[in-house]
């Protein structure tokens, strides 16, 4: 089993830029934009303002920044609020496999590529290699499969801040034996797989189902530990207790898995989310919204909806949706629907004054909603209005994650410009997306990072 963090350690060291897949540059630079306009719009939940202020009061070297604010901090510290604020409202970019990693792998890059004036390209590379060995690492029969008939007992993304921490020991240039520390070092810090706990919750805490900022917190912790000479456990993989048994997975990480590492690329693109919500419910959202759309439907025309769900929603978690606290509304279908009937901006759909909208509550006591889970082929969507049926088309469902990913510079800048219009003026958010989506162009991270700091 060591040959697995071997070839880990050796494909991290290795990779060059030259080698990365063509479309790399372009999903992580939207990646960037994407994450930061939602670390913006975090700035304005609860979960967000603890995170900021925890971050600013433990403070550190001010080498990195908290993203929509003035604070400079430590680059741990600055992983760990990025985290938060960017998962806040659960509008985060997910890869298909390792679902929320990307806000753990980008926050532990950003944090530290700041900290170190590393180059554009460097930090492009490393988050490439970092969501390459997060899709390893979470392939398997454990991965989280919303559509599946049986459920693991254990499900989570543990693994994503062992691929962060190889991200960030990608930035800082660790040879092979502190690389391989650093991954052993991030395999007992990372947090637990609490996923399938989480399914069973109800209501939702911010925790949800795991903290993102300490994810990335743990791998910059695990990476500058390494750094410094601090040994971790190299043998991690190994064993009949090994990082499969007590990150609760039904089997050892296979090593074929890893067979063809550094010569294909398991990881192609991100799957951006249309809306801040739980991502198994966009396909509900988008049929939906089409409907209505092309029917000039208004909210007080409806009067049932009956939709078809993956097999996740029979689950607890949004089954007994009672809306107790401000992260139930992330995963409350018949809410979500009502703000994409009343028209509402995405990025205000978690807003404490949108959430007591006599109008919103009034749509969600007069709308019935039969929700019907069913992991076969999607099923058009119905809505009983104006006293007659009408039926949405299964084909702009769109994928689970995200809806329709976000596959143009168009769509990446209207969430952007969405996410950030109540913290940034326009030309604030020209400066930043050109910066982002050009910057290749600019010298350093620091000059990225001072453009999204207030």
């Amino acid at each position: 089993m060591m040959e697995i963090i071997d070839r880990i350690a050796n494909f991290a060291i290795q990779t060059n830029f030259g080698s990365l897949p063509d479309t790399s540059s372009y999903y992580i630079k939207h990646s960037i934009l994407d994450l930061i306009g939602c670390a913006c719009a975090g700035i304005s939940t609860e979960r967000g303002r603890i995170a900021i202020d925890l971050s600013a009061k433990l403070g550190g070297p001010k080498e990195s920044s908290i993203i929509g604010t003035p604070h400079k901090v430590s680059s741990v510290n600055a992983a760990f609020a990025n985290g938060e604020l960017i998962n806040a409202l659960d509008y985060d970019a997910m890869t298909a496999i390792g679902k929320h990693d990307v806000p753990i792998i980008i926050s532990a890059a950003l944090a530290v590529a700041e900290s170190i004036k590393s180059s554009p390209e460097d930090l492009i590379l490393s988050v490439a290699v970092g969501l390459e060995i997060s899709s390893r690492l979470h392939s398997g029969p454990d991965r989280i499969d919303p559509s599946a008939q049986t459920w693991p007992t254990v499900l989570g993304s543990s693994a994503a801040s062992i691929a962060a921490a190889v991200s960030v020991g990608k930035l800082l240039n660790l040879d092979r034996e502190k690389m391989l520390n650093a991954i052993g070092i991030s395999g007992n810090l990372c947090p637990p797989s609490t996923f399938r706990k989480w399914l069973e919750t109800s209501p939702v805490r911010m925790i949800k189902y795991g903290s993102t900022g300490w994810g990335a917190q743990a791998a910059v912790t695990a990476a500058l530990l390494a750094q410094d000479g601090y040994t971790g456990d190299t043998e991690l993989f190994d064993g009949d207790y090994g990082f499969w048994r007590f990150t609760g997975k039904s089997e050892p990480q296979n090593e074929g898995i890893f067979a063809d590492l550094g010569n294909n690329w398991v990881w192609h693109k991100v799957n951006f989310k249309k809306y801040p919500a739980g991502g198994v419910l966009s396909g509900i959202l988008n049929q939906f919204i089409d409907l209505i759309e092309t029917n000039d439907l208004k909210p007080e025309d409806v009067d049932e909806i009956t939709a078809y769900a993956p097999s996740i929603v029979s689950f607890r978690l949004f089954r007994e949706n009672n809306l107790q606290t401000p992260d139930d509304y992330c995963f409350n279908t018949l809410y979500l629907l009502a703000c994409a009937a009343h028209r509402i901006g995405c990025s205000f759909w978690q807003r404490e004054e949108v959430r007591q909208d006599p109008k919103i509550q009034k749509f969600m006591r007069s709308t019935e909603l039969r929700l019907i889970t069913d992991a076969e082929t999607p099923r058009a969507i119905e809505v009983i209005a104006r006293g007659q049926s009408y039926l949405g088309d299964p084909d702009s469902m769109g994928a689970f994650e995200s809806g329709k990913a976000i596959n143009s510079d168009e769509l990446a800048i209207d969430k952007f410009t969405d996410n950030t219009s109540a913290c940034l003026s326009s030309e604030e958010r020209h400066e930043i997306i050109q910066g982002v989506l050009n910057m290749e162009k600019l010298p350093d991270i620091i000059s990225l990072m001072k453009l999204v700091s207030s």
